[in-house]
């Protein structure tokens, strides 16, 4: 596994912010954390107070794009325990979604997610 200096973090920082839409940046971060955690697969979710549960909005190493949401009432999931609590949980048995079967060992790393602007929806 490689390890970030801080010029390398500043510049994936840079290239993130850099990015045209959302789903740019997301395919650019999930590339860049497969290359330097050296995981096969990775998915990256985002909770969607709308639906009051986490979707999928990016994938990296995966054979088609899966699609899956997760009630963020299911508190038997590590995925919703992890997002709603900002801790880093990790696994050896699959994470949950059948969409995810297979994808072990594996490791649920928790990002804030700012509101979006016009949002008055606080959680």
């Amino acid at each position: 596994m490689a390890v970030l200096g801080d010029r390398e973090l500043a510049g994936l920082l840079s290239s993130i912010a850099e990015a045209p839409d959302f789903p740019a940046a997301t395919s650019h971060l999930l590339a860049q954390l497969t290359q330097i955690t050296a995981a096969q697969r990775a998915v990256m979710l985002k909770i969607d107070a709308t639906q009051h549960s986490l979707v999928i909005v990016g994938a990296a190493g995966l054979e088609s794009s899966p699609s899956f949401t997760i009630s963020l009432g299911d508190l038997s999931s590590p995925l919703v325990i992890s997002a709603l609590s900002l801790m880093p949980v990790c696994g050896q048995t699959d994470p949950g979604p059948n969409a995810l079967k297979g994808m072990t060992p594996w490791l649920a790393v928790p990002m804030t997610q700012p509101l979006e602007r016009g949002s008055l929806e606080v959680m």
